[in-house]
C-alpha cells in the first residue's frame, strides 16, 4: 500500500518539473529581445572616457560573470533591420548584416578586475526571432 500512495506525490513532482521546465524555455521573443538591447545597444552611446566606458556600462546595465560583451552604436531600428533586408542569411540561423556597425567589445580582465573596451566598425552577426534580434555572435 505505501507505493500506491508515493506513485501520485512522483506523478506530480514530474508533472510540475515538466511544466517549468517548458515554461523557461518558452521565453517570447520580445523577451529575449529585450535582454538582447539590455546586452547589447548602446544608443545614444554612453561617453564616459574610454578607459572607463566599459566597467561603467557593465556595472549600468548589471551585466555580470561575462568575460566578453559587445555594445552596437546604433539605432535599434537599424538593428532590428538586420533581420530583414539588411542583413544576409548564413548557416546556423544567423544573419550577417550587410552594413558595418560602430561597435565596443569589452573584455575582462580578471588581474586588473576590469574591463577595457576595443571600439571597431565591423559587421554584426545576430539570431533573429519573429524580425527581432535576440542573440549577439561575439
Amino acid at each position: 500500500m505505501a507505493m500506491r500512495g508515493s506513485r501520485p506525490a512522483l506523478l506530480l513532482t514530474l508533472v510540475l518539473l515538466a511544466a517549468s521546465l517548458a515554461l523557461s524555455s518558452s521565453q517570447s521573443c520580445a523577451e529575449k529581445n529585450r535582454i538582447f538591447q539590455k546586452h547589447h545597444v548602446d544608443f545614444p552611446p554612453v561617453r564616459p572616457p574610454l578607459n572607463r566606458y566599459c566597467d561603467r556600462l557593465m556595472r549600468i546595465r548589471q551585466i555580470y560573470g561575462k568575460l566578453l560583451n559587445t555594445f552596437i552604436h546604433a539605432p535599434i531600428s537599424k538593428i532590428n533591420s538586420v533581420c530583414s533586408g539588411g542583413g544576409d542569411p548564413i548557416p546556423g540561423g544567423l544573419r550577417r548584416s550587410k552594413a558595418n556597425f560602430l561597435t565596443t567589445t569589452c573584455q575582462y580582465d580578471p588581474r586588473t578586475r576590469s574591463y577595457t573596451g576595443r571600439g571597431v566598425s565591423q559587421r554584426i552577426i545576430i539570431r533573429c526571432c519573429k524580425g527581432l534580434p535576440v542573440d549577439y555572435q561575439e
